[in-house]
């Protein structure tokens, strides 16, 4: 049996999005009843994923994004 190789944390996540976009492919061909819940959820999982691959990605010093988005508000005057 050939060892596969390793993934990165990175690639993984990225498969996971080529997934999730077959899936909601194949579930656009499909005329089911709750379909469009389903469709609701892999976009969900989608996001998710995308979140993932930011935070994977991010150089370390860099804060999260939920600190930059509050950093944006307050020089901007927004609430939160």
């Amino acid at each position: 049996m050939v060892p596969r190789p390793v993934e990165t944390p990175q690639e993984h996540v990225r498969h996971v999005l080529m997934y999730l976009a077959e899936l909601e492919r194949r579930l656009g061909e499909l005329q089911i009843i709750g379909a469009a819940d389903l469709e609701d959820l892999v976009a969900a999982a989608r996001r998710r994923c995308w979140l993932a691959v930011n935070a994977l990605e991010a150089p370390p010093e860099l804060p999260s994004w939920w600190h930059r988005l509050r950093r944006l508000a307050r020089k901007r005057g927004w609430t939160i």
